[in-house]
């Protein structure tokens, strides 16, 4: 008698019930929610500090400059001309948070790259 109940219940084993399935569903849809804003968390972090570091290698470019020059600011030449020379930068930096289209600027009232999101960074 408990040779059959345990055929029984073998034959009748084959697959998920629906109500597996569904627990099984809904902890991926748990495990995306979850998962989907941390990684938007990530990127943005990791575009505001390429985006910093590009800043920061233009100010100390600047400051190179300016010791080459005497103390004279890029503004006096076209600040295109100084990033795209070939002497202070093989590539010109451009922005990560802007879609990788637009490039910096340079600010000459306050001595300061502005980047395309519209963050300024000062320059010494």
């Amino acid at each position: 008698m408990l040779q059959n109940l345990m055929r029984k219940m073998k034959k009748d084993d084959k697959g998920f019930t629906l109500v597996e399935l569904m627990i099984v569903v809904v902890i991926i849809g748990i495990l995306i929610a979850i998962a989907i804003p941390v990684y938007n968390t990530i990127q943005s972090r990791a575009e505001q500090r390429a985006c910093d570091a590009n800043v920061r290698t233009i100010l100390s470019q600047i400051e190179v400059y300016k010791a080459q020059n005497g103390g004279v600011h890029p503004a006096t030449v076209s600040f295109s001309d100084f990033l795209s020379d070939g002497v202070y930068f093989q590539n010109e930096p451009i922005c990560p948070r802007n879609n990788n289209t637009a490039s910096y600027t340079w600010a000459t009232a306050t001595s300061s790259v502005v980047c395309p999101t519209g963050h300024t960074f000062g320059a010494n």
